[in-house]
């Protein structure tokens, strides 16, 4: 099966209308599509609990995963490492707009790093680099 969504580059949709174009559900910033057979990437650095900020450098994107344990590739992550399926990135620049980017796809190998959380403690995250389909 192939998806094609109806979406513009730099189009801003609602969560509502992400959420029915893709048949995805309301949590994580990884949301996969069972029903399109793809991956919703969500870059949302406005959230007050983020420690690592989504960056553009370049063509490529350093992206968050969703949250590691134990340096454990599992879930939503190896999913998207996988890269078995197509993923489509969408940024929140102001919220509750999510600005769709278009398909994504890995630019490299992925990165787990152990950062400093603004509770004091660290975690572990992922960081995929990606670059536009």
């Amino acid at each position: 099966m192939s998806f094609t969504p109806a979406f513009k580059i730099g189009q801003i949709v609602s969560i509502d209308e992400l959420k029915t174009e893709f048949q995805v559900g309301n949590c994580g910033s990884i949301r996969k599509s069972t029903e399109n057979e793809c991956l919703v990437l969500i870059s949302n650095n406005l959230s007050k609990t983020k420690e690592y900020t989504d960056n553009w450098q370049g063509d490529i994107f350093y992206y968050q995963g969703m949250n590691i344990k134990d340096k454990k590739l599992q879930g939503q992550n190896k999913a998207l490492a996988d890269g078995g399926v197509p993923a489509y990135l969408f940024e929140v620049l102001k919220n509750k707009e999510y600005t769709y980017q278009g398909q994504v796809s890995l630019a490299g190998s992925y990165e787990i790093k152990e950062i400093a959380c603004k509770d004091g403690t660290n975690k572990d995250i992922i960081i995929f680099p990606l670059k536009k389909v």
